[in-house]
């Protein structure tokens, strides 16, 4: 979570750390207050408001753990993330 750590903790209030808020896809949408309800909501519009970074840092690629033959090797960057 780069921006509304507070609001994101209220969300996720079982988190332990800051690192844990928006691990994986279930955490990362009750992260951001994104629900069942909102399903196939545009998310280019109201109620969401998503913006480029004005100097997005460079992602982290890696290979996905548990993911076996070629596709669980470094030609297959299945993992992203932000370092730091």
């Amino acid at each position: 979570v780069v921006e509304g750590v507070e609001l994101a903790r209220g969300r996720r209030p079982t988190a332990r750390r800051d690192a844990e808020l928006a691990r994986g896809p279930g955490n990362l949408t009750r992260a951001l207050g994104i629900a069942l309800t909102d399903d196939t909501a545009a998310l280019d519009g109201a109620p969401f408001a998503l913006a480029p970074a004005p100097h997005p840092p460079a992602p982290a690629t890696g290979k996905r753990v548990g993911v076996s033959g070629h596709g669980g090797t470094d030609a297959f960057p299945l993992r992203f993330w932000i370092p730091g």
